[in-house]
């Protein structure tokens, strides 16, 4: 949850898909993040976001940056 919540979604963005950190920096590998947690939440069907349309969504912008 907190990562689709911090994800940086604004298409005019260079760091679309990534996550801030509490400066507000883009660190590399924060996309990544994004991809290893949101694949494993999308595909185990335990989660609370499995098949989630939007988490889909998110990974894709992950998998942009």
């Amino acid at each position: 949850k907190s990562y689709i919540e911090q994800q940086n979604t604004d298409p005019t963005s260079r760091w679309r898909g990534a996550i801030p950190d509490q400066y507000g920096l883009h660190q590399p590998g924060s996309a990544g993040g994004v991809l290893v947690r949101g694949v494993a939440s999308y595909i185990h069907p335990d989660s609370k976001y499995h098949k989630h349309p939007e988490l889909k969504q998110r990974i894709k912008l992950a998998a942009e940056q």
